[in-house]
């Protein structure tokens, strides 16, 4: 019995996950920058130079796409993370079907400038058919005409699935500096950016729009809500959690994993979102 809920525990702290996304949304560098971060290599590749992990094959560092799903562990925290980096070519749709079946949890990447394109439609519909928990991922929010907004507009109106965003991006002149956690109002942006992006009317909005949509499917936050009073972080959190096993939102975090900007956030995201085997 002892060793059984030993293996149950050890279960627990792993995930098992698939990067999915329309090709050049960042999903090999997103990787890379995963293995960066929870310091699995000591100095991170780039695709331009053919020299990242998961982009092994010479024909995928000659034409600098992903053609089959290679798959890396990591570890962060108190968690064990299996990712699946998958093609985002049309060409390749079968090989993201063949990993999807393996996988617990995705994240959906997405390009902050291009938002929903073709072939995110295309691996959406595969997750949506296996019932996959799914985080997304506003990617290279560092570029011009970055829009996370508009972006979000598209996952409602084209995905038809409700994000959930529980993060606030920070845009200075144009330049994206980081992010506000909406659950805690903290942000690592120094200065008075971070104090006027926490302060401002857009992040106070954002917020109350995260509680609104958690009242509509927690009950517990119902509570909460009716009674004007602001949860604690970790009932959020564990709100946030329940919502996303259960399909009802996708939680949506923003970033530039090129710039490694927000690659941090997304691996606490999916360890404290994302379904366990």
């Amino acid at each position: 019995m002892s060793n059984s809920k030993s293996h149950s525990r050890e279960a627990e702290r792993i995930r098992n996950i698939g990067i999915v996304a329309h090709i050049d949304a960042g999903k090999t560098t997103l990787t890379e920058r995963i293995l960066y971060e929870t310091k699995e290599i000591r100095t991170m590749g780039e695709v331009h130079d053919g020299t990242t992990v998961t982009d092994f094959l010479p024909e995928e560092r000659e034409r600098g796409i992903s053609i089959t799903a290679a798959a890396v562990t990591c570890r962060w925290k108190t968690w064990q993370i299996n990712i699946l980096d998958t093609p985002g070519h049309i060409d390749f749709t079968g090989e993201v079907e063949r990993s999807l079946a393996v996988m617990d949890g995705t994240v959906l990447l997405l390009c902050a400038v291009k938002g929903v394109q073709a072939q995110t439609e295309t691996v959406w519909r595969r997750v949506a058919k296996h019932r996959l928990p799914a985080l997304a991922f506003i990617n290279k929010m560092d570029r011009d005409g970055a829009d996370g907004e508009r972006v979000i507009g598209q996952l409602a109106a084209r995905l038809a699935i409700v994000p959930l965003p529980v993060q606030y991006p920070v845009v200075e002149r144009g330049i994206f500096l980081g992010t506000v956690d909406l659950l805690s109002g903290r942000t690592a942006v120094p200065g008075p950016a971070g104090r006027q992006a926490m302060e401002s009317v857009g992040c106070a909005q954002a917020r109350q729009n995260l509680l609104e949509r958690l009242a509509e499917n927690d009950d517990s936050i119902l509570h909460d809500y009716v009674a004007g009073a602001w949860p604690t972080e970790t009932a959020l959190r564990r709100a946030i959690r329940r919502a996303t096993m259960n399909r009802r939102v996708v939680p949506v975090l923003f970033g530039s994993s090129l710039q490694d900007t927000g690659v941090s956030d997304l691996l606490d995201a999916v360890g404290g979102y994302l379904p366990s085997p």
